[in-house]
């Protein structure tokens, strides 16, 4: 294996440990400062003779302060019989106590606070996912309605319930005496329907490495993917789609040698990567155990079939 080589799989693992640790940040967090507020309350515990001894002190300085302050006896008084004044006095014992406390006490209450840093930095980062997850289901609840609509103004009832239902309608009409009589209809399957490919598109399933038995951690993984995607379309300005699957951990393909996007288009407006709405739809809401990943720009237009061809080289664009 040669240096690239191992350059290339180091910054792969970086990435892989990086994702992992930013995916469970939360967690991580959580528990981080669960241990820093239990190490903490340790610490203190075991210093509390130490703290005690301070607190006398403290208690014996104020005293002592209090009696010479009654009798008059600090520097330039009537009944001097010290050899500093009463601020010197309080300045000097204040820091000898604080350093006393910090000490003892310091390095269990620096613990506790780090760790309840952590927890509310946990706490925070859940309510944030929360949030994003809520938009997230109203956004999606509120494209697939608008998507039905479309339906079955385009294409009618009976297509939107096929599609829907998967090659079944089952309507209920009445007959000529008035009856209500459930008519089903069966739509011949294809038989090549299994067949069917997809351009641009890859099966996110149990086959992919990133894949994980948590749905909403499966969930989260495809917009990281995304999320990574477009990261690098905007730094290298352009990605062909074997770049693309690489970042999704899909196989790579003869056509994705050539095939991809470009950030930049020739009108200086610039383009995202996208899933298909759909696909991402259906399996978003659980109806789909598995998604069909597309590569489509946000526009809802493909990639480009040759993106060699598209690239003004001498501009990088």
């Amino acid at each position: 294996m040669d240096f690239h080589s191992i350059l290339k799989e180091a910054k792969s693992s970086a990435y892989e440990v990086g994702h992992f640790l930013y995916k469970h940040r939360a967690k991580i967090a959580f528990v981080g400062g669960g241990i820093a507020i239990a190490a903490g309350t340790k610490v203190v515990m075991n210093k509390a003779e130490d703290i005690a001894r301070v607190n006398r002190l403290v208690k014996e300085d104020r005293e002592l302060c209090k009696q010479i302050t009654e009798e008059k006896k600090w520097k330039g008084q009537e009944n001097e019989s010290t050899d500093e004044g009463k601020f010197h006095y309080i300045c000097r014992t204040g820091i000898n106590h604080t350093w006393g406390y910090t000490k003892t006490a310091g390095p269990g209450i620096a613990l506790i606070v780090v760790g309840y840093g952590l927890c509310g930095y946990a706490l925070k980062t859940t309510n944030d996912d929360l949030k994003a997850v809520t938009l997230l289901a109203a956004s999606t609840a509120n494209a697939f309605a608008n998507y039905r609509k479309r339906v079955r103004e385009d294409l009618g009832e009976e297509k939107d319930y096929e599609y829907l239902t998967g090659k079944k309608v089952v309507a209920v009409t009445t007959d000529e005496e008035g009856n209500k009589v459930t008519v089903e209809t069966t739509y011949e399957k294809d038989e090549n329907e299994d067949h069917i490919h997809i351009p641009h598109s890859f099966i996110f399933d149990e086959t992919n490495k990133a894949w994980s038995k948590s749905n909403s951690v499966n969930q989260n993984t495809l917009y990281d993917f995304l999320e990574r995607i477009n990261f690098d379309l905007e730094t290298k300005r352009f990605l062909t789609e074997n770049d693309m699957r690489d970042i999704c951990r899909a196989p790579r393909t003869i056509v994705g040698n050539t095939a991809g996007a470009r950030f930049k288009n020739p009108d200086g407006t610039t383009n995202r990567i996208v899933f298909n709405r759909y696909a991402m739809e259906r399996f978003l809401d659980g109806y789909e155990p598995s998604c069909i990943c597309v590569f489509e720009y946000d526009n809802g237009k493909p990639i480009e079939e040759n993106i060699m061809l598209d690239i003004n080289w001498e501009s990088g664009l």
